[in-house]
Protein backbone atom coordinates (compact mmCIF):
# COMPACT_ATOMS: atom_id res chain seq x y z
CA UNK A 1 0.00 0.00 0.00
CA UNK A 2 1.47 3.62 -1.26
CA UNK A 3 1.54 6.40 1.06
CA UNK A 4 3.50 9.77 0.86
CA UNK A 5 6.17 9.76 3.43
CA UNK A 6 7.95 12.84 5.26
CA UNK A 7 11.55 12.18 6.37
CA UNK A 8 12.90 14.56 9.13
CA UNK A 9 16.12 15.18 8.05
CA UNK A 10 16.44 19.10 9.42
CA UNK A 11 18.45 18.45 12.87
CA UNK A 12 21.50 19.93 13.67
CA UNK A 13 23.27 16.23 14.65
CA UNK A 14 25.31 17.95 17.42
CA UNK A 15 26.60 14.77 19.68
CA UNK A 16 27.83 13.18 15.98
CA UNK A 17 29.39 16.13 15.34
CA UNK A 18 33.20 14.95 16.43
CA UNK A 19 33.06 12.62 14.01
CA UNK A 20 30.92 13.97 11.52
CA UNK A 21 31.29 17.85 10.97
CA UNK A 22 30.94 18.42 7.34
CA UNK A 23 27.43 17.33 6.89
CA UNK A 24 24.01 16.97 7.99
CA UNK A 25 23.63 13.72 10.21
CA UNK A 26 21.62 11.65 7.71
CA UNK A 27 24.13 12.35 4.98
CA UNK A 28 26.65 10.78 7.06
CA UNK A 29 28.71 7.99 4.97
CA UNK A 30 27.21 4.00 6.23
CA UNK A 31 28.65 1.05 3.62
CA UNK A 32 29.61 3.59 1.05
CA UNK A 33 26.37 5.43 1.34
CA UNK A 34 24.50 8.37 2.99
CA UNK A 35 22.44 6.77 5.45
CA UNK A 36 19.43 8.83 4.02
CA UNK A 37 20.05 6.23 1.49
CA UNK A 38 19.33 3.49 3.16
CA UNK A 39 15.95 4.93 4.93
CA UNK A 40 15.17 5.32 1.65
CA UNK A 41 16.07 2.23 -0.17
CA UNK A 42 13.43 0.60 3.00
CA UNK A 43 10.83 2.82 1.94
CA UNK A 44 10.74 1.93 -1.30
CA UNK A 45 11.01 -1.88 -0.02
CA UNK A 46 7.19 -1.11 1.20
CA UNK A 47 6.09 0.95 -1.39
CA UNK A 48 6.11 4.06 -0.79
CA UNK A 49 7.00 6.14 -4.16
CA UNK A 50 6.66 9.83 -2.88
CA UNK A 51 8.63 11.30 -0.42
CA UNK A 52 8.71 14.68 1.46
CA UNK A 53 12.43 15.64 2.98
CA UNK A 54 12.46 18.09 5.82
CA UNK A 55 15.12 19.41 5.16
CA UNK A 56 17.42 22.70 7.50
CA UNK A 57 20.81 22.10 8.28
CA UNK A 58 22.82 22.13 5.32
CA UNK A 59 19.79 20.47 3.78
CA UNK A 60 21.63 21.59 0.06
CA UNK A 61 23.74 18.51 0.17
CA UNK A 62 20.72 16.77 0.30
CA UNK A 63 18.74 18.21 -2.32
CA UNK A 64 21.69 17.99 -4.28
CA UNK A 65 22.47 14.39 -3.61
CA UNK A 66 19.17 13.17 -4.43
CA UNK A 67 17.27 15.80 -6.63
CA UNK A 68 14.02 14.46 -7.45
CA UNK A 69 14.81 11.16 -6.46
CA UNK A 70 14.09 9.34 -10.20
CA UNK A 71 17.31 7.22 -9.58
CA UNK A 72 16.09 5.64 -6.87
CA UNK A 73 12.59 5.24 -9.05
CA UNK A 74 11.07 7.95 -6.05
CA UNK A 75 9.50 11.41 -6.21
CA UNK A 76 11.05 13.32 -4.01
CA UNK A 77 9.99 16.84 -2.92
CA UNK A 78 11.36 19.06 -0.34
CA UNK A 79 10.50 21.43 2.23
CA UNK A 80 13.16 23.74 4.04
CA UNK A 81 12.87 25.26 7.30
CA UNK A 82 13.74 28.23 8.00
CA UNK A 83 14.41 28.02 11.37
CA UNK A 84 14.19 24.72 13.90
CA UNK A 85 10.57 23.72 14.46
CA UNK A 86 11.30 20.59 15.87
CA UNK A 87 9.52 17.44 15.32
CA UNK A 88 5.74 18.10 15.14
CA UNK A 89 6.50 21.51 13.53
CA UNK A 90 8.15 20.22 11.02
CA UNK A 91 5.67 17.91 10.25
CA UNK A 92 2.77 20.72 10.18
CA UNK A 93 5.07 22.46 7.73
CA UNK A 94 5.12 19.76 5.10
CA UNK A 95 1.61 19.26 5.57
CA UNK A 96 0.24 21.40 2.39
CA UNK A 97 2.99 19.34 0.39
CA UNK A 98 0.95 15.54 1.48
CA UNK A 99 -1.72 14.99 -1.53
CA UNK A 100 -3.49 12.44 0.56
CA UNK A 101 -5.05 12.25 4.16
CA UNK A 102 -2.78 9.26 5.73
CA UNK A 103 0.85 9.59 5.63
CA UNK A 104 3.84 8.48 7.10
CA UNK A 105 6.38 9.98 9.05
CA UNK A 106 10.18 8.68 9.86
CA UNK A 107 13.16 10.15 11.19
CA UNK A 108 15.96 10.51 9.34
CA UNK A 109 18.69 9.48 12.03
CA UNK A 110 17.42 6.06 12.46
CA UNK A 111 15.95 2.75 10.48
CA UNK A 112 14.19 0.01 11.35
CA UNK A 113 12.72 -2.88 9.16
CA UNK A 114 9.14 -2.11 9.09
CA UNK A 115 5.54 -3.53 7.62
CA UNK A 116 3.34 -0.64 6.64
CA UNK A 117 0.25 -3.22 6.35
CA UNK A 118 0.69 -3.97 10.01
CA UNK A 119 0.98 -0.39 11.07
CA UNK A 120 -2.56 0.18 8.80
CA UNK A 121 -4.09 -2.64 9.85
CA UNK A 122 -3.71 -2.03 13.21
CA UNK A 123 -4.93 1.90 13.22
CA UNK A 124 -8.10 0.45 11.40
CA UNK A 125 -8.94 -1.48 13.46
CA UNK A 126 -9.29 0.52 16.18
CA UNK A 127 -10.02 3.39 14.33
CA UNK A 128 -6.70 5.20 15.99
CA UNK A 129 -5.65 8.49 15.11
CA UNK A 130 -2.05 7.52 15.04
CA UNK A 131 0.25 4.16 15.20
CA UNK A 132 4.14 3.66 15.69
CA UNK A 133 6.01 1.14 14.98
CA UNK A 134 7.71 0.02 17.98
CA UNK A 135 11.39 -1.67 18.05
CA UNK A 136 12.52 -4.39 21.08
CA UNK A 137 15.70 -3.90 21.97
CA UNK A 138 17.89 -5.05 25.03
CA UNK A 139 19.44 -1.43 26.46
CA UNK A 140 16.03 1.05 26.28
CA UNK A 141 17.84 3.69 28.89
CA UNK A 142 18.84 5.34 25.94
CA UNK A 143 15.72 6.42 24.25
CA UNK A 144 12.71 5.85 26.84
CA UNK A 145 10.67 3.15 26.72
CA UNK A 146 7.43 2.54 25.75
CA UNK A 147 4.29 0.22 27.26
CA UNK A 148 1.15 -1.15 25.62
CA UNK A 149 -1.46 -3.55 26.35
CA UNK A 150 -2.59 -6.33 24.88
CA UNK A 151 -5.23 -4.85 22.62
CA UNK A 152 -2.03 -3.22 21.08
CA UNK A 153 -2.66 0.28 23.01
CA UNK A 154 0.03 2.40 23.91
CA UNK A 155 -0.40 2.95 28.05
CA UNK A 156 2.77 5.02 28.61
CA UNK A 157 6.10 6.45 28.08
CA UNK A 158 8.62 6.38 30.46
CA UNK A 159 11.47 8.59 30.45
CA UNK A 160 15.27 6.94 30.04
CA UNK A 161 16.44 5.20 33.15
CA UNK A 162 19.35 2.99 33.59
CA UNK A 163 17.23 0.88 35.62
CA UNK A 164 14.89 -0.36 32.40
CA UNK A 165 17.19 -2.41 30.18
CA UNK A 166 15.69 -4.87 27.69
CA UNK A 167 12.00 -3.06 26.37
CA UNK A 168 10.02 -1.62 24.18
CA UNK A 169 11.61 1.84 22.45
CA UNK A 170 9.29 4.11 19.81
CA UNK A 171 11.41 3.09 16.53
CA UNK A 172 10.73 6.59 14.92
CA UNK A 173 8.09 5.29 12.05
CA UNK A 174 4.43 6.58 12.73
CA UNK A 175 1.51 6.70 10.40
CA UNK A 176 -0.70 9.69 10.72
CA UNK A 177 -3.93 11.15 9.44
CA UNK A 178 -3.54 14.89 8.54
CA UNK A 179 -7.10 15.22 10.25
CA UNK A 180 -6.23 14.13 13.26
CA UNK A 181 -2.59 16.44 13.62
CA UNK A 182 -3.06 19.46 15.12
CA UNK A 183 -0.13 22.11 17.29
CA UNK A 184 -0.34 23.48 20.38
CA UNK A 185 -1.38 26.94 20.12
CA UNK A 186 1.36 29.47 18.97
CA UNK A 187 4.74 26.57 20.19
CA UNK A 188 7.61 27.05 17.96
CA UNK A 189 9.36 24.41 17.67
CA UNK A 190 7.23 21.50 18.91
CA UNK A 191 7.43 18.06 19.40
CA UNK A 192 5.09 15.14 18.25
CA UNK A 193 6.36 12.87 20.79
CA UNK A 194 6.28 15.12 23.37
CA UNK A 195 3.30 17.46 23.11
CA UNK A 196 0.61 14.65 20.87
CA UNK A 197 1.65 11.97 21.67
CA UNK A 198 0.97 11.93 25.58
CA UNK A 199 -2.40 13.43 24.93
CA UNK A 200 -3.11 10.22 22.84
CA UNK A 201 -2.27 7.55 25.47
CA UNK A 202 -4.54 4.85 26.55
CA UNK A 203 -7.26 5.15 23.38
CA UNK A 204 -5.92 6.88 20.14
CA UNK A 205 -2.39 5.63 20.01
CA UNK A 206 -1.59 2.02 18.95
CA UNK A 207 1.51 0.21 18.37
CA UNK A 208 3.15 -2.39 16.60
CA UNK A 209 5.93 -4.90 17.98
CA UNK A 210 8.96 -4.91 15.48
CA UNK A 211 12.01 -7.39 16.01
CA UNK A 212 15.11 -6.05 17.14
CA UNK A 213 16.11 -4.65 13.59
CA UNK A 214 16.89 -1.17 14.68
CA UNK A 215 19.82 1.22 14.23
CA UNK A 216 20.73 5.25 15.35
CA UNK A 217 23.12 7.09 13.92
CA UNK A 218 22.93 10.03 16.59
CA UNK A 219 26.07 9.36 19.02
CA UNK A 220 29.39 8.77 17.76
CA UNK A 221 29.54 5.38 19.16
CA UNK A 222 26.00 3.89 17.48
CA UNK A 223 27.03 5.60 14.02
CA UNK A 224 30.41 3.22 14.54
CA UNK A 225 27.81 0.60 15.00
CA UNK A 226 25.77 1.00 11.93
CA UNK A 227 28.14 -0.50 9.37
CA UNK A 228 28.13 -4.57 11.08
CA UNK A 229 24.02 -3.30 10.71
CA UNK A 230 23.77 -2.82 7.76
CA UNK A 231 25.89 -5.38 6.41
CA UNK A 232 23.88 -7.79 8.02
CA UNK A 233 20.79 -5.83 7.26
CA UNK A 234 21.19 -5.93 3.38
CA UNK A 235 22.98 -9.55 3.29
CA UNK A 236 20.07 -11.43 2.11
CA UNK A 237 18.85 -8.27 -0.67
CA UNK A 238 20.33 -7.29 -3.88
CA UNK A 239 20.86 -3.76 -3.59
Amino acid sequence: MELETVVLTGGFGSRLRSVVSDRPKPMALVRGRPFLEWILLELYRVGVRRIILSIGYLGEQIQSYFGDGCQWNLDIVYVRESEPLGTGGAIQYALPYIQGQSFLVLNGDSLCQFELQQLMEIRDRYQAKAAIWLAKVENSDRYGSVKINENNAIVGFYEKSQTIKTGLINAGVYLLTKDNFSCPSGKIPWSIEKDIFPQLVGSDLYGVIGDDIFIDIGTPESYLAADSFLRQYWQNRQI
